[in-house]
């Protein structure tokens, strides 16, 4: 399927897109196991930071990074949230409509059929929505500092700052799945919110029309 293709379904129905995406990133872990991944990050760490002198502020650094990961996180879930709890009221509201207005929308017109169409749609499209803001804060696999891990980081390594440098630095990198999964998701949520609202519109303003 060529590309032009490719973008027009992901403008009508954006969960194709989040699909794709989603699909590339399981091969991506496929290929390359978590553990192995997680080597590879510390090695890469270890590596960059073998000639830096100032320890102390590198560890700074290090953690600001990591607690950055951590906030973009709670953003990504409130927003998540504030969608899922706003569209629900709305497209629960809107849901009556059609019930109580069905008959007398397509016996006054036959245009009215394709009205409530586009209005059943544009539903859809807002209930659709509510899933994918749910599925943001679904994705569980983000590391965090435990007591069990700084524990065991501490008998490892005796409090060596370069090995938590490389601790921090490498559950920051992890994160950046998760966080791209959240981040897509709620992509989703707002592109078919929007499509759904606009949908709705149109087959208001063309009942009005009629």
């Amino acid at each position: 399927m060529s590309s032009v293709t490719n973008r027009f379904f992901f403008f009508l129905w954006p969960p194709y897109e989040a699909y794709f995406a989603e699909k590339a990133m399981q091969v991506a872990k496929q290929n390359g196991l978590k553990n192995d991944r997680s080597i590879s990050f510390k090695e890469e760490v270890r590596k960059a930071i073998s000639n830096v002198k100032n320890l102390k502020e590198t560890c700074q650094l290090a953690e600001k990074v990591y607690e950055s990961e951590v906030s973009r996180k709670k953003t990504l879930e409130d927003k998540a949230s504030s969608f899922q709890n706003s569209i629900s009221f709305l497209a629960s509201l809107l849901s009556v409509i059609p019930a109580i207005f069905a008959r007398s929308w397509i016996n006054s017109h036959h245009y009215s059929a394709w009205i409530l169409f586009f209005y059943v749609v544009g539903l859809t499209f807002l209930w659709v929505s509510v899933y994918y803001a749910i599925k943001v804060r679904q994705v569980t696999s983000f590391a965090l500092p435990t007591y069990n891990g700084f524990i065991n980081f501490l008998r490892a390594h005796d409090g060596d700052i370069k090995e938590w440098i490389v601790l921090v630095l490498t559950q920051a990198k992890l994160n950046e799945c998760a966080l791209l999964r959240k981040s897509n998701y709620l992509a989703v949520t707002e592109r078919l919110f929007l499509r759904g609202l606009a949908l709705i519109i149109f087959a208001a303003l063309l009942r009005i029309g009629l």
